[in-house]
């Protein structure tokens, strides 16, 4: 009996285990089909032959391969095997992205940023794009990362971005560099800024060699070599970059004025007034050039034309000072005026002067406070001590010691020397 029954249970057992192995076969079968299927899809993916890739990945997507949707989305996006139907992409890259393909995540991301297939939506595009950066994908944070550089992103944390910005850098991304350079500096995090300016400088972007060679003129961080600021400045100086131009311009001018001058004329042709008036007087000056006041007062000239006040005083100095033409008051007021109207402080104060000492011009004290005051508000030093004696002497009939402090108190806030030293010598107390 206990044999039997033991035979019994050995016979349950037998059939029970080959009813098991006739189910996993089965099951093992339409695994190793969808496998065969699945790598269908790749491989004539891969060969380009589009007509059976199509068919064996849309059969590969509807047994839940995400790869395959993905790969279908490629197909209707492109016109592969398949007429162009940038709708139908995007809901394949859709249904992939949002099974959790990081992949698709980027595809659908890029159609949400170009408007491709579905409306335009950059928080779509970045929604899926860090989606895709935070599973790992290095392509999800190119492109966040380039939307942030083209001032497309919004509401991610910096320290996000930052990280971004530095898997882009990682992957040879100039403008990533670059920007997280300038995001580091902003930060104050200066050796790291130089460190990413740098590397965006070896691949030469203009910008980053300007930017990297104002911090290390800084001193806020160091660079190998005393000489990479210049080197830095005149690479990207070579480049057209216009603030490398004007400032590589200008600091060659204090050493080698006549090489200076091809730097300058650039900047000066795209508008910075400061290189056309150091140009003016290499010329005025013949530094390291044939003197040419002619050229140097056609260069001030043009600019003056122009609304540069600054260049308008100038030429108001030159022919008041009379040092490169015969001395000409009339044509000196002539230049200070339009300066002074323009709001040129210094202007309005030497104005100011030559109608108090009536230098060319019918003297006019009162005129000369209104000058004086105008530049004063301006917190012009000189114009702040010229009220400051006006008020202060009885030689216009105007003292008045408590106003003439002010004025020089006002002029010692801002640094003035002088004016300290009368502060300290005069005494403003109000006769009785």
């Amino acid at each position: 009996m206990k044999i039997r029954d033991i035979s019994v249970m050995v016979a349950c057992a037998t059939i029970g285990f080959m009813a098991h192995q006739a189910a996993f076969a089965a099951q093992s079968a339409e695994e190793i089909e969808q496998i065969k299927t699945t790598n269908a899809c790749f491989q004539n993916f891969q060969a380009k032959k589009y007509d059976e890739a199509l068919t064996y990945c849309e059969q590969a997507s509807n047994n839940g391969k995400l790869q395959a949707t993905n790969l279908l989305g490629a197909m209707y996006e492109n016109g592969w095997g398949v007429e162009k139907d940038l709708v139908k992409a995007a809901d394949q890259y859709k249904a992939a992205a949002n099974a959790g393909l990081p992949e698709a995540m980027v595809n659908i991301g890029t159609m949400y940023e170009n408007g491709h297939g579905v409306d335009q939506n950059l928080q779509d595009a970045q929604f899926y794009y860090a989606k895709a950066a935070r599973a790992g994908n290095d392509a999800g944070a190119t492109n966040i990362a380039n939307m942030y550089v083209k001032g497309l992103t919004t509401d991610l944390p910096e320290s996000e971005i930052m990280d971004y910005l530095a898997k882009s850098s990682d992957r040879g991304d100039v403008l990533a560099s670059s920007k997280l350079g300038e995001l580091l500096l902003k930060n104050q995090d200066y050796e790291q800024a130089a460190k990413y300016y740098l590397r965006a400088a070896d691949k030469a972007d203009p910008k980053s060699l300007y930017d990297l060679a104002k911090l290390y003129q800084s001193g806020k961080a160091n660079p190998t070599d005393p000489t990479l600021v210049q080197q830095f400045l005149k690479k990207a100086a070579d480049q057209s970059y216009l603030p490398a131009l004007a400032d590589y311009g200008l600091l060659l001018a204090k050493t080698s004025p006549k090489d200076s001058i091809p730097y300058l004329e650039k900047a000066a042709k795209q508008g910075r007034k400061d290189c056309i008036e150091e140009l003016a007087f290499i010329y005025l000056d013949g530094n390291g050039v044939d003197k040419n006041v002619n050229k140097g007062i056609e260069l001030l000239s043009e600019s003056a034309k122009n609304k540069d006040f600054n260049a308008t005083r100038l030429l108001g100095n030159i022919y008041y000072d009379g040092e490169y033409v015969p001395q000409d008051l009339k044509k000196a007021l002539k230049y200070y005026s339009v300066a002074a109207k323009g709001g040129d402080a210094s202007a309005q104060n030497i104005f100011g002067e030559m109608l108090l000492k009536g230098e060319g011009i019918d003297r006019d004290v009162r005129g000369a406070i209104a000058y004086f005051e105008t530049a004063a508000d301006q917190n012009n030093i000189d114009a702040l001590k010229n009220l400051g004696e006006i008020y202060y002497t009885n030689q216009y009939g105007l003292i008045n010691k408590p106003l003439s402090y002010k004025y020089f108190d006002k002029a010692r806030e801002l640094g003035d020397s002088e004016a300290n030293i009368i502060i300290l010598q005069r005494d403003f107390r109000v006769d009785n």
